[in-house]
């Protein structure tokens, strides 16, 4: 009796767990479609981004080129929190000294409280001179 009981549960248990994923993957396709940016939010995150007082401070004499805007899942801090939710996120190089020096970074940005809520920032190059590198 108990091993029909075990055998129920466990059948009863792996028909859920294959409902979730038929019921996921329903769902799935519109996960994706929320996901893609218009031109007008992509617009709009880089009006938000170049309005920000720090990301302003940032730039101030450098040199600096977008790269692009879209939805980001790594790893972030917002909020004094960390996250790996996705944010609308605006990709740029910023260059110093003739483009010795250059960061890669990251700004968050909330669209629909149209702010900055977080920024990441790697050192990608550093060289002596524009030929060589350290």
């Amino acid at each position: 009796m108990e091993n029909k009981i075990a055998l129920i549960c466990l059948c009863l248990l792996g028909g859920c767990i294959l409902a979730g994923i038929m019921v996921g993957g329903l769902f799935q396709g519109n996960t994706d479609r929320q996901l893609e940016l218009t031109g007008e939010e992509r617009a709009e995150a880089i009006k938000i981004m170049f309005d920000d007082g720090r990301v302003k401070e940032m730039l101030k004499g450098k040199e600096y080129k977008v790269m692009g805007v879209g939805i980001t899942s790594g790893e972030y801090v917002v909020d004094g929190k960390r996250t790996l939710n996705p944010h609308v996120a605006v990709e740029m190089y910023v260059g110093e000294d003739n483009w010795t020096k250059i960061t890669q970074n990251t700004v968050l940005v909330d669209l629909s409280k149209k702010k900055v809520i977080g920024s990441k920032r790697v050192s990608i190059r550093q060289t002596n001179d524009a030929g060589r590198g350290e």
